[in-house]
């Protein structure tokens, strides 16, 4: 609505307007009706239209009909919007029905958890066009929690605060020489606290004040509980010093100034720098500007607030000023390399041009992506309102339109590839349950597409071919062959492989060739997994006939959930101690 509202102020200002509008047949259909393919287009078109014809505005109209001899790509929109009924060449569909591997690589956000590792793996360049949100970067996360622990009175150190802060790896003490060696100790942190139950001003206490107790392995290591309880007396005293000096302070140039220095000074910026530093050395130029644009927002917002605020500084008001403009904001996307894949979905606006289209994970239940989630005004309710508007006033029923813009957008798509569109989907998701091909997939099936079964490992020699890439990627996919059956092609593909990876074609080979014979443990070993006697039940004896490693794990190494202190009414005695504490 937005959009429309600016364009109809530039109809009003601007000296001459052109808008462009992909409709079924290049034309104005007034009469289009709810199903029809360019429905929602054509509803915009006759908005703009009375628009202009209420004001007594002068435009014109041209229409571009279709070419009398169309390309490939014209012949495919054509056939989609049905302005022809059938093509003796479609060529440039190939349909895939995939196994498994493709189960939720799904056209939405969520794929692209899939797809970013696979071409960083392949080393293949790519361009993510979605919009990224501040809100989720490890500073943004810093700042809102250190804001949730600013009141060392009524509520102080909440845990789940505090853990948040250690896991952003941005609030790193000095001492530690390896990001690893930290990590290690941030985990063994985590699990003494919420075995003890540690929170609030606990926080204060020391960690050797609990071990007494023995709760978890980690009680008897006095080594270990003095490096974490170190960590602990660190971030207390930053997070102490921090807030007892905001709060004291009432100018805001000095508040901020304080502020930006506990950024500073604890080395906070030089980790976004080292950050930045590491994505650029790894060619990934993407990831490189994100912490550029993170600090560069969090200047502006320093500025604007010291700008509206000058003289009395509020900690309340300047904290929710950064996490609310933070959850607002989107990091810019710059494509590295003109040369790149380009990550998007369908919907998103996008220039035509590309050679090759991917359309992947068109099943059934995920293209058309009908909505059906309940809002507060029904399509029945906005269009009873829209009778009390005036001809320029409307509300839009936006799941609606999305509904019937469905088969649109998926023909928009079909149409950005010059050469070729794949469609794939998958016959397994991840719980293995059979899915269905999307209607869209059916219909280019119908109208004559290929279909090629992909499978998730080669079968002959003939289908490697397209899972080879590059050594490091190929290396499993010829390691599975070679161990069906040997032949020289593959050999010698080993060999260049090695020549780029030699320790892990090695390792690879040697798995590959490596028999597990189940061999006796003997008894001194077995006596100090399972001890003397050995108490089972039915329930184990099932447990090791359907999965022996799991009762290894479970009664061998006795491996648990971890612990967690936690308020329980039903254990015995737990209702009388805590009156009693009380």
């Amino acid at each position: 609505m937005q959009e429309t509202l600016t364009i109809k102020l530039l109809m009003r200002k601007a000296k001459n307007v052109v808008l462009a509008f992909k409709t079924r047949l290049g034309d104005i259909n007034p009469q289009a009706k709810e199903g029809d393919y360019d429905y929602v287009i054509q509803q915009t078109i006759s908005r703009f239209t009375s628009f202009l014809q209420e004001r007594k505005m002068e435009y014109t109209v041209n229409s571009f009909p279709l070419s009398p001899k169309p390309t490939k790509r014209e012949i495919l929109n054509s056939l989609w919007t049905e302005a022809i009924s059938k093509t003796d060449d479609l060529n440039q569909v190939q349909l895939v029905k995939a196994d498994s591997r493709y189960a939720e690589a799904y056209f939405v956000k969520e794929y692209e958890t899939y797809l970013t590792p696979i071409l960083r793996q392949n080393k293949i360049p790519f361009f993510n066009d979605l919009q990224q949100e501040m809100k989720y970067h490890p500073l943004v996360v810093l700042i809102e929690n250190l804001f949730n622990l600013h009141d060392l009175k009524g509520n102080p150190f909440t845990t789940s605060s505090m853990l948040a802060i250690l896991k952003t790896h941005l609030l790193i003490p000095s001492w530690y020489k390896e990001e690893a060696e930290y990590i290690h100790d941030v985990d063994e942190l985590e699990n003494f606290v919420l075995a003890h139950g540690i929170n609030h001003g606990l926080w204060r206490k020391k960690f050797s004040d609990f071990v007494n107790a023995e709760v978890i392995r980690l009680d008897k290591m006095d080594e270990e509980v003095a490096k974490i309880d170190r960590l602990r007396d660190y971030l207390v005293d930053k997070v102490t010093n921090l807030f007892e000096k905001l709060a004291q302070e009432k100018d805001s140039q000095k508040a901020l100034t304080i502020f930006f220095d506990f950024l500073t000074e604890n080395g906070i910026a030089a980790r976004l720098e080292k950050w930045r530093d590491d994505a650029n050395d790894a060619g990934d130029l993407q990831q490189a500007q994100q912490p550029e644009q993170l600090w560069d927002l969090l200047i502006q917002l320093l500025s604007d607030y010291l700008m509206i605020n000058p003289e009395e500084f509020n900690m309340d008001e300047f904290f929710n000023m950064l996490i609310n403009a933070f959850k607002e904001a989107n990091f810019s996307q710059i494509p590295s390399t003109l040369d790149a894949v380009n990550l998007s979905e369908i919907g998103m606006v996008q220039t035509s041009g590309y050679k090759q289209v991917f359309i992947i994970g068109a099943t059934s239940g995920n293209l058309p992506a009908i909505q059906k989630m309940p809002g507060f005004l029904t399509t029945e309710n906005l269009a009873q309102l829209q009778d009390s508007f005036s001809s320029d006033s409307y509300l839009e029923d936006n799941q609606q339109l999305n509904n019937l813009d469905q088969n649109y957008q998926f023909g928009l798509s079909l149409a950005l590839a010059q050469d070729r569109v794949y469609v794939s989907y998958p016959v397994l998701n991840a719980s293995n349950e059979t899915l269905n091909s999307s209607i869209y997939y059916q219909r280019l099936s119908d109208y004559g597409a290929r279909e090629f079964e992909q499978h998730d490992l080669p079968e002959k020699m003939q289908d490697l071919l397209s899972f080879i890439t590059n050594a490091d990627a190929s290396l499993g996919y010829l390691a599975y062959m070679n161990s069906l059956a040997k032949s020289s092609a593959i050999t010698k593909l080993l060999q260049l492989t090695q020549k780029v990876l030699p320790q892990k074609t090695d390792s690879v080979l040697d798995a590959s060739q490596f028999d597990n014979q189940p061999e006796d443990i003997g008894e001194e070993l077995a006596t100090k997994l399972y001890g003397e006697n050995l108490n089972s039940s039915v329930s184990q004896l099932e447990t090791f006939y359907k999965n022996s490693y799991e009762y290894f794990l479970t009664y061998g190494l006795r491996l648990r959930r971890r612990f967690e202190n936690e308020f329980d009414v039903t254990k015995p005695g737990m209702k009388n101690d805590y009156f009693n504490l009380m």
